[in-house]
């Protein structure tokens, strides 16, 4: 909805809450716009960053990028009043991977400068968003699952993405069913995953809104009474 799709940052709102980027035939890209409104009875000041976005060993990574040409990088909104930031990616597009970005979107201190960076600023709050640049054939996630364990008390379920498009993951549930005296659990997250038999009640439910991006890997470890055996 588009209430769902709106977000509160003290001062300031945003819509929409993710941005894309979207491809031509002519290997251009078209612009997208994100809306900030100033909420506030005062007049404030927004900085916007962006910056390249990748997952090493389940953790986000930010670099510094180029790739994202933002208009304005920093903004005055007066009371009550909105303003809109234009995001057009300079690159030539990828064929069929796509390509991810944050936006820190920053209500400035009192020392609003025409610098791109924060260095002499200092800001109030800060909202994150995503934005993905698609690439000109159209992608999806491939999503792949195993079940696996660290030691005699934990399952670890890993969640691998070896499509084009990142997956957005939210929520994950293993529940028990009982088998004589021996739980058996079934862990599903948008697939079926291998069963490990383990000792006691072992039931538990992840609520996450985790990412996924293309090419990456991510893993949670669930804690159960005892693992004493398992059959892939």
């Amino acid at each position: 909805s588009l209430i769902a799709n709106i977000g509160y940052a003290g001062s300031f709102k945003l819509y929409p809450l993710s941005l894309e980027v979207q491809a031509s035939a002519s290997n251009r890209t078209r612009g997208t716009v994100l809306n900030v409104s100033n909420t506030s009875d005062r007049k404030i000041a927004v900085q916007i960053l962006v910056r390249k976005w990748s997952q090493v060993d389940g953790k986000d990574v930010y670099e510094e990028t180029d790739d994202i040409v933002v208009a304005p990088m920093i903004a005055s909104i007066n009371a009550k009043a909105s303003k809109s930031v234009l995001f057009r990616y300079k690159k030539s597009v990828e064929q069929t991977q796509q390509k991810a970005y944050r936006v820190f979107v920053r209500e400035l201190g009192n020392n609003l400068t025409n610098s791109p960076t924060v260095a002499g600023n200092s800001f109030l709050l800060e909202f994150v968003l995503p934005l993905f640049v698609q690439p000109l054939a159209k992608s999806k996630p491939i999503l792949n699952y195993t079940l696996g364990t660290t030691d005699t008390n934990t399952v670890t379920i890993v969640a691998s993405n070896t499509g084009g498009s990142y997956a957005r993951i939210t929520g994950i549930s293993i529940t028990e069913k009982t088998l004589s005296d021996t739980a058996l659990v079934d862990a599903k997250a948008s697939g079926q995953l291998p069963k490990y038999k383990i000792k006691g009640v072992a039931s538990k439910s992840i609520e996450s809104a985790n990412y996924l991006l293309p090419n990456t890997v991510l893993n949670w470890q669930i804690p159960v009474n005892e693992v004493i055996d398992g059959e892939r």
